[in-house]
């Protein structure tokens, strides 16, 4: 076995004066300075990659706003046009096929009677005596006015029953008889449809 043997005075020797505590702290702050400088370069170099990241889109987004805009544009249109379309579509839902009652009254018309004027009216119209404004729908017509001359007086109360009973209508109301020069009987009547009837 063969020892060491250093002469040197204390202040010359080398061996032993390292001191782990100095070493230490100087691993710890060369760690830690190290890391800050690498935690630095990460967070720039993610910054100038979302910053890029952010140019390109909004140069995309530069690029898309006509299409955008366009877009939007057919959006409004098909918004309009549904609009269109369910109007359209109320309306005819609510239209009246008049062909039947008309042929239901001139079934039930006597051959005494002739027919002058038939006018198909809405209700609020006979009794307010004006039409709606024409931004809204008229409202359906339901009244059917009947002018006509008779020969007979009796042919007029047996069309009128008749009317009655066609099932066409809720009320109908002789409104006026009058004689004319010729001794023809003209008259007037007013007929409400049924509601429902004839949609």
């Amino acid at each position: 076995m063969n020892y060491k043997v250093n002469l040197l005075p204390p202040r010359l020797q080398v061996e032993g004066l390292v001191d782990k505590r100095r070493l230490l702290i100087l691993v710890s702050t060369l760690l830690g300075g190290g890391g800050l400088v690498l935690g630095y370069g990460a967070f720039l170099l993610n910054f100038l990659l979302t910053k890029s990241e952010l140019a390109r889109t909004q140069q995309e987004l530069s690029r898309l706003r006509p299409q955008v805009q366009a877009v939007e544009a057919i959006h409004t249109e098909r918004v309009r046009l549904e609009k269109a379309l369910k109007e359209y579509a109320d309306i005819v839902h609510a239209r009246r096929s008049w062909h039947s009652i008309l042929k239901g009254i001139g079934d039930v018309c006597p051959a005494d009677i002739s027919l002058t004027v038939l006018e198909v009216v809405p209700a609020e119209k006979t009794q307010a005596g004006k039409a709606s404004s024409k931004a809204e729908l008229p409202p359906p017509a339901s009244v059917v006015n009947i002018q006509g001359v008779s020969q007979s007086f009796t042919a007029i109360g047996v069309f009128e029953r008749k009317l009655w009973e066609s099932g066409y209508f809720q009320e109908v109301r002789l409104e006026k008889v009058s004689t004319d020069k010729s001794g023809l009987y003209a008259f007037t009547m007013q007929a409400r449809l049924k509601e429902g009837m004839a949609k």
